[in-house]
């Protein structure tokens, strides 16, 4: 029919006619194009990666590092790959970590100009990168004029454990291997000059009263928990009791069993504490106990509460591991993250600063600095430290107002020969592993196994063995004076015991001489009564 017009021919992809595409300059679409149109639109699109990442698990060890499995919640990255994020790989729906450098995930600089980073870090409590690096300077300019102002021997014993007042910051407690325990306050006369007053001391029961751990009660200013060698965990009071350990908590009831590590929950109603069996106890600060679980195969070396995260719980242990939990949900074979060392841990302290931060001493030569949240090492730090079975185990600790590590030195000339003999207290920067300065006194040159700073910063407390030492800078004249006096004191004693000692050797030599002239006057007397009686017999012999 005339009047009608034909239908317009459909498009091999579209539904509609060319000459409307054409039109309104709809291109086809990327099927039909040529290949090369292809790999220039896939060029110039930015890659997209779906990725789950959450409630990361420890998987396996790989060179000293940590990989996690993932469940669960759905994140979307889009940019350029040019960073080391962290790369999933989804073959087989494994979905474990491959890659992960420590300070990329979260993104965190501390020089960084993003104003992004800023708010990340004023957020988490971080100080800008500015005042961290005047912090540190001024921490280590106080460290290189501290001495020694105070030294004492409190016991008969060498002391196992140091622990400060967390609200009294010239209050602090010391523990020894025989169980005795002494509290002890810092008196300031002048701006430079203190005093030690003993408040309370407990006598231990003798050997197998090693007290290992000992934390202050958050609320309680005058109660204290105790862990130790003959299998209890006790909770004193400095002006009631008597005795240490009245109250008791956990009591194993056998010397093959004892508990080595004790921490108290800084706000929630919470105590825990580990045993040689590996074993873990979480109490209320009432003694009831929640759970009990082994949580590791060999002795639970430390045990410590995360000062951020609440929920957060490490655990330290001779089996050369070191495992975060989750306090909510507990499973003894899957922890949040497991950190494994070449040899057992002595301890694990998370930073004071921030808590974002990791501290481990294992009993070879290493002290590792791990970074939250996946725990990756971040700087690995060689520096002799040994184990030996006489002297109580070296631990490294934080610094109260800035991420400064500080660590007891055990000489060893074969494998650090830079080093020397000498021993003192070591300083590093977390960062760069490098050895900051080196804080030593002559008159005490023993080895240095505890050492830990009060909350202000200003005064340190130190053990070497059975002395108890505390620096501070207000170490002054006075103390180069009571160095002298104590020099001057020495020497005598010294010629004196050298007098003693010579005269005790003439006593000797002479009572010698009158010994020997006795015996011999004996002996002659005797050759005389036998030539008596011989010329005796020989007379009556020529009579008869």
């Amino acid at each position: 029919m005339k009047g009608r017009k034909k239908a317009p021919k459909l498009n091999e992809h579209n539904d509609g006619p060319k000459r409307s595409l054409r039109k309104r300059n709809i291109t086809a679409p990327i099927e039909a194009k040529s290949d090369s149109t292809k790999k220039v639109k896939k060029s110039q699109k930015k890659p997209i990666a779906n990725i789950t990442v959450s409630n990361l698990n420890h998987a396996e060890k790989t060179n000293g590092e940590t990989e996690f499995e993932s469940t669960s919640t759905h994140h979307k990255m889009i940019g350029s790959c040019t960073r080391s994020w962290p790369v999933l790989d989804f073959e087989n729906h494994r979905r474990e970590i491959v890659n992960c450098t420590p300070h990329m995930w979260p993104l965190h600089h501390d020089c960084s100009k993003n104003i992004f980073h800023y708010i990340t870090n004023n957020s988490l409590g971080r100080p800008t990168y500015g005042n961290k690096m005047a912090i540190d300077r001024k921490t280590l300019s106080a460290i290189e004029d501290y001495d020694v102002f105070s030294a004492q021997q409190p016991y008969h014993s060498r002391i196992t454990a140091i622990e400060w007042h967390p609200k009294k910051d010239n209050n602090f407690c010391v523990g020894s291997k025989h169980g005795d325990l002494g509290y002890y306050r810092l008196k300031c006369k002048d701006s430079q000059s203190m005093k030690i007053k003993r408040i309370k001391s407990f006598t231990g029961i003798g050997p197998g009263g090693y007290i290992s751990a000992m934390k202050f009660h958050p609320t309680d200013d005058n109660k204290f928990f105790t862990a130790s060698l003959d299998g209890k965990v006790s909770l004193g009071d400095m002006e009631n009791d008597t005795e240490l350990g009245q109250k008791v908590f956990l009591n194993t009831c056998s010397w093959e069993r004892w508990y080595c590590s004790l921490d108290a929950h800084k706000t929630d109603n919470l105590v825990v504490a580990g045993s040689n069996a590996g074993h873990t106890h979480l109490l209320s600060r009432t003694g009831d106990v929640i759970w009990d679980k082994r949580l590791h195969s060999q002795k639970v070396s430390h045990l410590e509460f995360s000062p951020c995260e609440p929920h957060l719980l490490c655990s330290a242990s001779l089996d050369h591991t070191v495992r975060m939990w989750d306090l909510r949900m507990v499973n003894e074979k899957k922890p949040l993250s497991c950190l494994h060392h070449d040899k057992g841990i002595n301890s694990a302290f998370f930073s004071l600063t921030d808590g974002t931060r990791l501290l481990t001493t294992d009993q070879g030569d290493n002290v590792r600095i791990y970074r939250a949240p996946f725990w990756q090492l971040e700087t690995d730090i060689r520096h002799p430290h040994r184990f030996f079975q006489h002297i109580t185990p070296i631990k490294a600790y934080w610094h109260p107002l800035s991420d400064t590590i500080m660590c007891g030195r055990f000489p060893d000339e074969k494998n650090y020969p830079d080093l020397g003999d000498k021993r003192a207290i070591d300083f590093f920067n977390p960062c760069t592993g490098a050895m900051v300065y080196s804080l030593k006194n002559v008159h005490y040159n023993n080895i240095t196994s505890l050492c830990k700073f009060n909350n202000t910063g200003n005064v340190l407390l130190s053990a070497m063995g059975y002395n108890m030492l505390l620096w501070s800078t207000s170490a002054s004249q006075e103390v180069s004076e009571d160095h002298c006096a104590k020099d001057k004191k020495q020497a005598r004693e010294t010629l004196e015991n050298q007098m003693s000692k010579e005269k005790t050797q003439l006593t000797c030599d002479k009572s010698k001489d009158k010994k020997i002239s006795k015996l011999q006057l004996n002996i002659k007397d005797k050759r005389k009564s036998k030539d008596n009686d011989v010329d005796k017999a020989s007379k009556k012999r020529k009579r008869n």
